[in-house]
């Protein structure tokens, strides 16, 4: 172990290793290494992000490789959901391969949080035994295969960016002490993402556009001339109030032949009286020719005619 934060105690056999909470701590090495076994042993189960655990939630098979795409963008989604709650994040994957560890540096580096890279440093043979023992074993080939790529990344991993690099011996892994201090990132709230990507306020709603008015329609409610059916037309009709009784004519005076007159005669133009079933109806005074016109009054002509 090469790092400040990792220090001998009292007892020459147990070392202890510092963490901050938010972080991303990286688990590289082979399989059957015991990387799971240290996570499980050192960290909350909710701290631990298993590559494995992923892609059995992907795929139903957690040795299916022909889905790490998917499995490691799960991953990637969680450790960055936790991250922007300032909580501590350790990924147990392989970490073999330039790309895989680059990706979750950038992350920690988004969120600026420190990355911590542990490397286990265990025996081939060591590695071998333990996956022969293990009911998912993945075989010799596979491990050997991994643990050359390994040897390869130890002597490049300490140039990638890391701000620690802790290199774990066999010994290590049931005697180290590992203690993790609370340093909150502190950021402006984020706001919620929409689908499409753009950033929506906190109350924003939606714009009211005016209703338009009916075609037909001028600005004074009255119908224009494009010959479009008015507003009243659209809507129920409305009750109209009752009419008003139709107002009795004045009866005209009929033209009889036995009325011979040459002077104007005077009638009044004031409503005649209606007769009623069973009431005689009053004498009529003859007019008098000597008699002015007066208001109220509308001379009427009767011309002579002689009864044949």
């Amino acid at each position: 172990m090469d790092s400040q934060n990792v220090r001998n105690t009292d007892n020459a056999n147990v070392k202890s290793l510092r963490l901050l909470r938010p972080s991303v701590v990286v688990l590289c090495g082979p399989a059957a290494c015991g990387k799971s076994t240290f996570a499980e042993r050192h960290f909350r189960p909710t701290q631990v992000i298993s590559s494995d655990w992923a892609r059995a939630h992907v795929c139903d098979d957690e040795r299916d490789q022909r889905f790490n795409a998917q499995a490691f963008a799960l991953v990637h989604f969680l450790v960055e959901q936790r991250l922007t709650l300032n909580r501590f994040c350790v990924v147990d994957s392989t970490a073999l391969t330039v790309q895989s560890r680059k990706e979750l540096l950038e992350l920690a580096k988004k969120y600026q949080v420190p990355a911590t890279l542990m490397l286990f440093d265990i025996p081939l043979e060591t590695c071998i035994e333990r996956d022969g023992k293990r009911e998912r074993s993945v075989g010799q080939a596979v491990i050997e295969r991994q643990y050359a790529a390994f040897e390869q990344s130890k002597a490049a991993v300490r140039l990638e960016g890391f701000d620690q690099v802790v290199e774990l011996q066999d010994a290590d892994l049931s005697n180290i002490q590992i203690e993790i201090l609370f340093r909150p990132v502190l950021r402006p709230p984020q706001r919620s993402q929409r689908p499409d990507g753009a950033a929506s306020r906190r109350f924003d709603r939606p714009a009211q556009t005016s209703k338009p008015r009916p075609s037909g329609l001028g600005g004074n409610g009255n119908s224009a001339s494009t010959g479009a059916v008015p507003r009243v037309a659209l809507t129920a009709a409305a009750p109209q109030p009752p009419s008003a009784p139709a107002p009795v004519s004045t009866p005209k005076v009929a033209e009889e032949s036995s009325i011979q007159h040459t002077s104007p005669v005077y009638l009044q133009t004031s409503p005649a009286v209606i007769s009623k079933p069973g009431v005689p109806t009053p004498p009529v005074a003859p007019p008098n020719p000597a008699r002015t016109a007066a208001p109220g009054l509308v001379p009427v002509t009767v011309g002579s005619s002689s009864k044949s």
